[in-house]
């Protein structure tokens, strides 16, 4: 092949592989990243003067086969410095038969009308922390890697939400500091949204992923990622052992680590 053949080939070869990287990229849904100046009230209605300005999106499939849902969910995401905040409009053509017997927070949703939200800030696609809400406030939390820890040192996930004349909202606020946070910046970080219908006993979700593309999910791009606060705690865990001696004298010793 002479030279001027090879150059075209080359230049022909880079032009596909780099049509196929830009498909590739563009197949996920990417939701951009906007910090909000003025936090939403997180009551259960999706107000449109608090939303006003915050990304949404609307979309569903079914989990199993990747069919266009009948009832879609239109979703917000934004942020500030402190916390994430979410909200989700789940459309219902039947909203009597919408299930919502939890209140509780950190409570199975088993049984009950719910969405979840899942975050990887790290961006990879292998951290993912999951949190569960249902239209009474009822929550559940699945952080990566079983991170786990009091409310008082991670912060507290807080949702609100009610049943509609079309369905269902709800309204969810999460500190930075509950998810294992990479290096801050700003970053494209990933996320899903999957909802469950227990009156049709299907899933739905927000962007389906056929068995070929497995692991890909949608991307919230340029997202300034806070410091992880390095807290300090004083940990005392006082304890009291006790005997008999066989001088008949009695042994006891309070004592503090």
């Amino acid at each position: 092949m002479t030279r001027p053949l090879v150059a075209v080939a080359l230049a022909i070869l880079c032009t596909v592989l780099s049509t196929s990287t830009v498909r590739a990229e563009d197949r996920s849904p990417v939701v951009p990243g906007f910090k909000i100046a003025k936090p939403p009230t997180i009551d259960g209605v999706i107000g449109a003067e608090e939303w006003a300005g915050v990304p949404s999106a609307t979309a569903a499939f079914d989990s199993a086969d990747g069919s266009p849902a009948t009832d879609p969910m239109t979703i917000w995401l934004a942020y500030d410095s402190q916390y994430i905040y979410f909200a989700a409009r789940l459309a219902d053509r039947n909203p009597s038969l919408i299930q919502a017997n939890q209140y509780q927070t950190n409570t199975s949703l088993y049984g009950d009308d719910y969405v979840t939200l899942g975050l990887d800030v790290t961006g990879t696609q292998s951290a993912f922390s999951r949190f569960f809400m249902n239209s009474r406030g009822a929550s559940n939390t699945n952080l990566d890697g079983g991170r786990a820890g009091k409310l008082e040192w991670n912060g507290e996930f807080i949702t609100k939400g009610r049943i509609t004349a079309q369905g269902w909202e709800v309204e969810a606020r999460i500190p930075w500091q509950m998810l294992p946070l990479p290096k801050s910046g700003f970053r494209d970080t990933r996320f899903t949204v999957t909802r469950y219908v227990p009156h049709l006993q299907r899933g739905y979700v927000f962007f389906f992923e056929p068995p070929d593309r497995a692991g890909e999910c949608a991307i919230w791009r340029h997202v300034l990622v806070p410091e992880r606060e390095q807290k300090r705690f004083i940990k005392l865990l006082p304890y009291l052992y006790g005997g008999y001696s066989s001088n008949g004298g009695h042994i006891a010793n309070p004592v503090s680590t």
